[in-house]
Formats: structure tokens, sequence, C-alpha cells
């Protein structure tokens, strides 16, 4: 018999929120980025961005070793908590760990800027950098059991990377319960990466409207446990979503441009459309990709238009209320898509003034939606076109 892989756990820290306060503003429209706070490169506080201005780790826990760890490591410990908190799992339980990121440890911005103005750190904050531990060894600070655990760099596309091999890990019968997600601390050289491509917003994010002006860099983690349905069922485990479909593709085209016709994209969505065993028609929303730049989103509503006829699904950006979090950014979006699947409501695309003819699609623009949602598609795309499309199905 076919294995069935589904969703039992999910944690969240977002800037409008973690994991329940997170899906109600979520719905609300509530924006969470603004002035970017920076104390050590000052040159990004000219910016706007996405921050979790009120994050203090020992607001949540009391494990000494927190405060040594960096900000990166730091949220992907409450969301992997969170998660377990509310799966009712052990963390010996789990079999592997999978997380996507871009920068990783990005604290480690003030290690790159002590070895170049060495002078400019405060002796404190050259003090902790020599303490911080990379992102894998957050697992270190929760058991001492050998479970292994695997870092996936593909990008903005990482968090559905990571999800996608768990996915397999579980299907292929070598595991049974797995956490996978991505994480993604705020980095000011990610900022300046960005600027320097001139794909940075002026005010805010506003994905598919006419008069958007580019992204916002952000940051957040999501962690999402992925259960072997009977075993899930023998645990009297109570199941969020199932993932049904996997779609991974490549544009073999631009490290930093997408193929101007979205071919990779659209090679990754038909591939995961296959592997769940639907037609495109039976797609009830979308969680898009949505970045806000000119170019990404025209891209994406073209593929969407061609692929279903158009007559695309209901769709929708959260980037527009929380910034792009980079390699998590995808992992965020698929805990949307499991709570749009559990509670048939989807969330909208804010900021949105004016529609754009080249992004004829219907982005669900500035109101949050009650919709059956029997299966939704979550959507990512990154530098080196690596493309990714997850199906999520309501459980029954």
């Amino acid at each position: 018999m076919s294995k069935r892989v589904v969703i039992t756990g999910i944690g969240l820290v977002t800037p409008i929120g973690r994991s329940h306060s997170f899906w109600e503003n979520c719905l609300a429209g509530k924006v969470g980025t603004s002035q970017v706070e920076n104390a050590v490169f000052t040159y990004a506080n000219s910016f706007m961005g996405g921050q979790i201005k009120d994050f203090q780790i020992s607001n949540h826990y009391q494990e000494e070793n927190l405060a040594t760890i960096g900000r990166g490591s730091q949220l992907l410990y409450d969301a992997m908590q969170q998660c377990l908190n509310q799966s009712n799992t052990n963390i010996d339980e789990i079999a592997a760990l999978y997380v996507g990121t871009t920068m990783g440890e990005a604290s480690l911005d003030e290690s790159v800027d002590h070895y170049f103005n060495g002078c400019r750190v405060p002796q404190k904050l050259r003090e902790r950098n020599e303490k911080q531990r990379l992102i894998l060894d957050t697992l270190a600070l929760m058991t001492t059991k050998a479970i292994p655990q695997y870092l996936v760099g593909n990008a903005c596309s990482a968090g559905n990377y990571a999800l996608s091999h768990a996915y397999d890990d579980i299907m292929s019968g070598r595991s049974n319960t797995v956490l996978a997600g991505g994480v993604e601390p705020f980095s000011a050289v990610s900022l300046l990466g960005f600027k320097r491509l001139n794909a940075l917003s002026k005010n805010v994010c506003r994905p598919f409207s006419k008069d958007r002006d580019g992204m916002l860099v952000s940051e957040g983690a999501a962690i999402l446990q992925l259960e072997e349905l009977e075993h899930a069922k023998a645990r009297n485990a109570i199941i969020i979503s199932e993932l049904t479909g996997i779609g991974l593709s490549s544009d073999a085209h631009h490290i930093n441009i997408p193929h101007p016709e979205g071919s990779g994209l659209k090679i990754a969505i038909e591939n995961a459309l296959k592997d769940a065993k639907i037609a495109g028609s039976m797609i009830d929303y979308i969680s898009l990709h949505g970045t806000g730049t000119q170019k990404n989103d025209s891209i994406e509503a073209r593929v969407l238009n061609d692929l279903f006829d158009n007559k695309a699904p209901s769709a929708s950006s959260i980037k527009s209320m929380i910034g792009h979090t980079m390699g998590a950014s995808s992992a965020i979006e698929a805990a949307v898509c499991c709570l749009a699947t559990q509670n048939n409501v989807v969330p909208p695309t804010v900021n949105f003034i004016e529609a754009d003819p080249e992004c004829a699609i219907d982005c669900i623009p500035n109101k949050a939606r009650q919709l059956t949602v029997d299966y939704a598609l979550n959507l990512s795309a990154g530098f080196g076109g690596t493309n990714a499309a997850l199906i999520f199905k309501k459980y029954q």
C-alpha cells in the first residue's frame, strides 16, 4: 500500500507573530515591515524591511545555552519547539531534520564587519560572535540523540526543497517522523545585495499591483512535522493537512534572472500535479512566490495563466505582509497552505492598489476570503533558477 505523508505540527516565527498570532494577523492583513533597525550596519537603517523586533528567546525558554547562540539559531529553536509542542512529540522521536536557508547564521554579518572594521564592533559583540554556533548546532541544545540533520541551500526555494527531502524520506520508508522547514535571520549583507540589484521597494511590498517597486528583505522561521499517516493515526495525532505532490526544476537560464517564459516554474507545477495525481482544475488556492518585483510577478502570473488557461485559482502572496524571508519563505508559505486546507480561509495580498494587465490573476486583494480549500499549491523560485511546487490536500 502506498504511503501517505501528513502534517502534524507547525512552528512559526515571523514579523507578524508566532504560530497562532501569525495566522490571525495574516488573515487580518497586518503588515509587519517597517524601518530597519540595525546597530552594526547602520546604513541599513535607511531601508524598509521585515524584522521581529520584539523577539527575545528568554521570554519563551529558560535554557542557559540559548543566550550563546546566534539570531538564526534562536529563531529555528523557537520554531522547532512550537512545532513539537503542537504535535505532542518528543525530539528524540524525530528521525531527521531538514533546514533550508540562504545566509545561514546571518549574525555572522557582525563577524564580517569586525574583520574589515574591527574597531566599529563593540567588545561584547565580538565576544558573543566567538560563542555563536552554526544553524544546525541548534539540535544539540535539544537532544543528545544522533539525529541526522541536513542543511538545504536552494536559495529562496530552500524551505520547499527541505520539505521535499523530508517527504521523500518518509515515502521511501526510511523514516516515520521528520522535521523540515526553513530559517532566515535578518541580514544587512543580503539587504545590500538586493539594493545593488535595484530590487528593493522604497516603501511597502505590493505584489501584482501595477505600481509595485520591489521586495523587502525580512526574517523568520517555519518548521513543519511530516509524519507517515499510519504512524500518526496510531498515536492519535491531530492531522493538519496532507502533502501529496512535489515538483522540482531548474530554469537552466541565469544566476539571478528568471526565465522570461517561466519555463522552469511551469515544469515544477506540472510535475507536482502529476505526482499528486490530480488535474490543475482541482487546485483551489495558490500561495504565490510573489516577491513584488516587476519582472518576477509578471512572469509568475503568465505561467499560471498558461497552465490554467486564463482561469487560475485564487492566489495570494503573504510577502506583502511579512516581506521576503529568503530561505524561510517557502516553508512559511507551506504552513499557510496547510492552514488554508484546515480552516477554509485564505489570506490576502495586501497593499494592492491597481490591477496590472501583465498580472491578470485573482490575487485576493487586501481582504482575506472564505474559500473551501481541498488542494493548495505552494510556489517558490530562487537564484540559480531553483523552482519548487508543493501540493497540500485537506486531510479526510
